[in-house]
């Protein structure tokens, strides 16, 4: 979840008309919301609904290569 840029708070801050340390803490929220449920310890997946789901898949290692 790194790969967010300070310019993306900015551009949600301007556009919602909301300040830019709110949309910041709002997003660190979501951010841990999502690992949490991703988490081994996690439900596996996290729905954000109208937006986007993520769910874990577990792939099997392969032998030998």
């Amino acid at each position: 979840f790194e790969a967010r840029k300070p310019k993306d708070h900015a551009i949600l801050a301007e556009t919602s008309g909301v300040v830019a340390k709110d949309v910041k803490a709002v997003m660190t929220a979501v951010e841990d919301a999502i690992s949490g449920a991703v988490s081994k310890k996690g439900v596996g997946s996290f729905t954000l609904p109208g937006l986007f789901k993520v769910t874990v898949v577990k792939v099997p290692t392969r032998g030998g290569v």
